[in-house]
């Protein structure tokens, strides 16, 4: 199992009594009538037995409709005989119809039986151990890392008390349960077993072979998820000249690990760099693999990523549109791809400000992710998260509110405390406070989410960034202004230099920064009038409030011109000029608050995994 490239990490799963997440009549109450039907459809008839009784559910595979509908039973006993009867592994995981992998219920279900029907072997024997190593696979589908890492635990010293500590069976079993440990925010320790693999594989076979290149791209991802981008780029750009030499440019590894480079790239607030990549990326596995093959769909995603975090909203939704269309086309709306784009295009959406469509994927994606995956699953609760945002814009606190408490809830659950999906969601929390006018609920949660987000993705990170604004937003609510004013102005001069001064995130700090400044100069002024001093100290009062009106100004012509006058940035900045305007922008003048981004966690970048 070679690692995904992920911004978000996922869910380890819990043992014991799960939280829930509100049932979806709770959030859907008072929502706006949606064309989409979120019901989850099943076939009422097993295509192996042909009985519509019991429950049947989807292979997950490409055969879509009736054509993937089987009891899970039946699929067990069809995959049992044929591997018996074709001495083949592959039925348990493949389907004979299609070729293509399963997903879902099928692939964990399948995995379990397997797994216990080998569990009479000794725990060494090779059959049992790949059995085991599959059903790890299907956890971490799953999001269920903890029974995941139990069972790698046990695989890895099966492994060395059979082969010794060097045999490559036993650094595969290393590499895998370092990256279940990445995965659950464990980076210390993931970095660490890593790095013993590599020195490993480098004494026996040496620094560029594919053995080594592989372990060493998946550390990169690793050190990139650890907050050592600069490190991990440096890597990545070796393991990728070595791939280029020795397999090609155009090889599917030399590829994964371009792409894993451009994600490193962005994360370093190199956009241009990473898009050439990703673009090159894409149109070489259009070239060999073609267009609708699931890595080239991959490649078109994490392009419209790019985009999307350059605040090229427009762009990135038709790339989206278009990769959603090929997955339903290709692999069915019930796939984990493709609830991967749905999401994608949903949370975009949101960023764009169309909100009513946005609430309908995002809730589609989320209803299915739920009845394929469970709650626990990481992509429904990035889903369930990015649904609570638009609730959010659209005036629903309450919805948001139980929404994005439940899925805290669930993820502290789940992940370790100091993991970057814990500090998004509370930020998500503190912002939809913020919202309601709770600035004192607010601020010391934003506080510990900057500060989180901070020690793992440095100080320019764009999230770092943008939930810096939202806590100075907060802190200028509880007449801190000082302290609102210096925070939003370093916040502000970072995001000019790693987006640009007419990103949506800069815009919206400069809107945000004008109020503050505003404020502060009121707050002044109310000091000078008490200490009756009329001189320098009104003066400087003036200039600052001058300062904020002008900023304020520019940021909402700026918004108006390049988003249009009803997207929710622009009204927003309109409410905030026209509090100041009107003279009720004083030291207590209240305001609309933040941007759908402070909060919010970039929906997941996909990435292309090897097979086992």
């Amino acid at each position: 199992r070679s690692m995904a490239s992920t911004e978000e990490g996922e869910l380890a799963g819990a043992s014991g009594q799960m939280p829930s997440l509100p049932p979806l009549a709770s959030v859907h109450s008072s929502a706006p009538t949606s064309a989409v039907d979120i019901t989850p459809s099943h076939s009422h008839q097993c295509t192996i037995c042909l009985d519509d009784e019991g429950t049947v559910v989807q292979k997950g595979c490409c055969c879509r409709g009736d054509a993937g509908a089987v009891h899970i039973a039946c699929l067990i006993e069809l995959a049992a005989h044929a591997a018996v009867a074709n001495s083949d592994r592959r039925p348990w995981r493949v389907c004979s119809i299609c070729k293509t992998g399963y997903t879902g219920e099928a692939q964990l279900e399948l995995a379990r039986a397997r797994k216990t029907a080998s569990d009479s072997l000794p725990l060494t024997h090779p059959e049992r151990l790949h059995a085991m190593s599959c059903l790890c696979n299907a956890l971490h589908a799953y999001g269920q890392y903890r029974e995941a890492e139990a069972i790698e635990v046990q695989v890895l010293e099966a492994h060395r008390k059979a082969h010794g500590p060097e045999h490559p069976s036993t650094l595969v079993a290393c590499n895998n349960l370092a990256i279940t440990y990445m995965s659950q925010g464990k980076y210390a320790e993931a970095v660490a077993m890593q790095r013993e693999v590599i020195q490993v594989y480098t004494s026996l076979y040496g620094p560029t072979h594919q053995n080594t290149l592989e372990v060493s791209n998946d550390l990169g991802s690793t050190l990139r998820a650890q907050g050592k981008p600069a490190e991990a780029a440096e890597l990545q750009r070796e393991v990728l000249a070595a791939r280029r030499e020795s397999l090609g440019p155009e090889h599917p590894d030399t590829l994964i690990t371009a792409g894993n480079l451009a994600h490193t790239l962005n994360t370093l607030g190199r956009y241009a760099e990473a898009a050439e990549l990703d673009r090159f990326v894409l149109a070489s596995r259009t070239r060999v693999l073609g267009p609708d093959h699931p890595h080239t769909l991959v490649a078109a995603g994490n392009l419209a990523g790019r985009y999307k975090v350059q605040g090229e909203y427009p762009e990135a939704i038709q790339m989206e549109r278009q990769v959603l269309a090929a997955r339903m086309r290709v692999l069915g709306e019930r796939h984990a791809d493709t609830l991967i784009a749905m999401g994608n295009l949903g949370f975009t959406l949101t960023l764009q400000g169309e909100y009513v469509e946005s609430e309908q994927l995002l809730r589609k994606a989320w209803v299915l992710d739920t009845d394929v995956f469970g709650p626990a699953n990481p992509d429904t609760l990035i889903d369930a998260g990015h649904l609570s945002v638009a609730m959010r814009e659209q005036g629903r606190f309450e919805e948001a509110t139980a929404l994005a408490e439940a899925t805290l809830e669930l993820a502290r659950g789940v992940f370790a405390p100091e993991h970057r999906f814990i500090h998004l969601a509370v930020a998500r929390v503190a912002t939809t406070a913020l919202f309601q006018g709770k600035a004192a609920v607010a601020e010391p949660m934003l506080r510990s989410a900057v500060e989180g987000l901070r020690a793992i993705s440095g100080d320019n990170d764009t999230k770092v960034l943008q939930t810096s604004v939202t806590h100075g937003s907060a802190l200028s609510d509880l007449r801190r202004n000082d302290e609102a004013v210096a925070l939003l102005r370093d916040a502000l001069t970072r995001q000019t230099q790693v987006l640009n001064a007419q990103h949506p995130s800069a815009l919206r700090t400069s809107s945000v920064l004008g109020l503050a400044l505003w404020r502060q100069g009121a707050q002044l002024a109310e000091l000078q009038d008490l200490a009756s001093d009329g001189g320098g100290g009104a003066s400087a009062a003036e200039s600052l409030k001058e300062e904020g009106l002008a900023m304020l100004t520019n940021a909402h012509a700026t918004q108006r011109r390049l988003f249009g006058p009803d997207h929710a940035q622009t009204r927003r900045s309109a409410n905030r000029l026209a509090t100041v305007v009107a003279g009720g922008g004083g030291a207590d003048g209240a305001t609309e608050h933040t941007s759908i981004a402070a909060g919010s966690d970039t929906p997941v970048s996909e990435g292309t995994t090897a097979t086992e």
